[in-house]
């Protein structure tokens, strides 16, 4: 798959969403649950818990 430019500006709106003005922190729980729902709409396909796995968040449920 190669990524269009609507790719890379989603992306960097996910970003944007999760960034604390205050001290330029991305909250990486949210920031991965949106970053799965978005590519879960790209590809149905997406197996969200390999990722998740890879990504090392522990868990997004605890």
């Amino acid at each position: 798959m190669t990524l269009t430019r609507r790719h890379y500006r989603e992306l960097a709106e996910i970003i944007a969403n999760h960034s604390s003005k205050k001290d330029e922190t991305i909250h990486k729980e949210r920031f991965v649950e949106e970053l799965c729902a978005f590519l879960q709409y790209d590809n149905p396909k997406f197996d969200k818990e390999k990722f998740i796995q890879a990504s090392s968040v522990k868990t997004l449920r605890e």
